[in-house]
């Protein structure tokens, strides 16, 4: 992905050049263009697909969350720190919504609660 983004760096770097001919200019704006496209639509894909397989694991109601929790507390340390970066902004978002009911009455209560220590220990960084 890195190398994607130099590379997606240096073609608009050379768009702004004036050795280009308008043509080619015009060819390679176009090319920019169906990449970012490309990987916005899969970045969503992916995004939808790990949602619902989210949703599936907890809609089962046999589900055993207590080990998918202490399995994850035994993985990799970047991969739990990355997990817990989701969380973090996952109960962000929960602490911010406007409309909810009495099925989701308690975790908005509880991420309200939990939003201003979060702000106060925001750093998780990815090392």
């Amino acid at each position: 992905m890195k190398r994607n983004n130099e590379l997606c760096e240096k073609i608009k770097s050379m768009l702004e050049s004036d050795n280009l001919s308008e043509g080619q200019k015009k060819a390679f704006k176009e090319l920019l263009t169906e990449y970012e496209w490309a990987t916005y639509k899969e970045h969503n894909d992916r995004h939808e697909f790990f949602r619902k397989q989210v949703e599936k694991m907890v809609n089962d109601f046999g589900f055993q969350y207590e080990e998918l929790a202490k399995s994850m507390a035994n993985d990799h340390p970047t991969l739990q720190q990355t997990f817990m970066q989701m969380v973090v902004l996952f109960i962000e978002k929960m602490a911010d919504k406007q409309y909810y009911d009495d099925r989701n009455k308690a975790s908005v209560e509880l991420a309200k609660k939990l939003k201003p220590i979060i702000e106060e220990n925001r750093s998780l960084p990815c090392i």
